[in-house]
């Protein structure tokens, strides 16, 4: 009963702990990128996406379709 009972606690705090491991890495990768996403955008220096029309030709699509 108490093996049991140990190996279901075991469980449970093996999947606590890995929740809180990819918790902690996804804050490690994710809050120096969006430091740097502002950083940019208070510098002026993050990329600027110009439209384009995307039907510019008859033959856009299909390439485009080609390509991925």
């Amino acid at each position: 009963m108490r093996s049991r009972l140990r190996r279901r606690l075991t469980g449970v705090t093996r999947r606590f702990h890995d929740t809180v491991i990819g918790a902690g890495l996804a804050l490690l990768i994710g809050i120096p990128g969006l430091g740097l996403y502002a950083l940019g955008r208070e510098l002026g220096v993050t990329a600027q996406v110009i439209p384009a029309p995307e039907h510019a030709y008859w033959w856009t699509v299909p390439v485009l379709l080609l390509s991925a």
